[in-house]
C-alpha cells in the first residue's frame, strides 16, 4: 500500500503531495539554521578555540629544555654528586648559554 499512490492522499496547493512538501519544507528550514549558525560557529572557533589550542600546545612544546639538557649533562660529566662541593660555574653557564639563541 505504501508505494501505491492515493487517491486520498491530501495534496497543497500546487497539486503536489503534503508529505513531500512538508519534507521540502523542512528541509529548506534546516539550511537556513545551518546557514545562520555557521558563521557564529567559525567566530567561536577562531576567536575562543583557536588560541586557546595554541596556547595549550606552546605550553608543552619546549625547545629550551632540549636543547639545554645535553650540554648540562656534559657539564655534569666531572661532578662528582658524593662530593661535599656543589656543580661548578660550567654547569650553571651551561645552562643559560643557549636560552638568548
Amino acid at each position: 500500500m505504501r508505494g501505491h499512490a492515493h487517491a486520498d492522499e491530501l495534496r497543497d496547493a500546487d497539486g503536489v503531495p503534503l508529505r513531500l512538501s512538508l519534507r521540502r519544507s523542512l528541509r529548506r528550514q534546516r539550511l537556513r539554521a545551518l546557514g545562520l549558525v555557521l558563521p557564529l560557529a567559525a567566530f567561536v572557533l577562531l576567536a575562543f578555540v583557536w588560541p586557546i589550542g595554541s596556547m595549550l600546545l606552546r605550553s608543552v612544546d619546549n625547545d629550551i629544555v632540549a636543547d639545554t639538557l645535553p650540554r648540562t649533562v656534559r657539564a655534569l660529566a666531572d661532578w662528582r654528586a658524593d662530593s661535599a662541593r656543589p656543580p661548578g660555574d660550567a654547569v650553571a653557564a651551561s645552562d643559560h648559554g643557549g636560552a638568548g639563541r
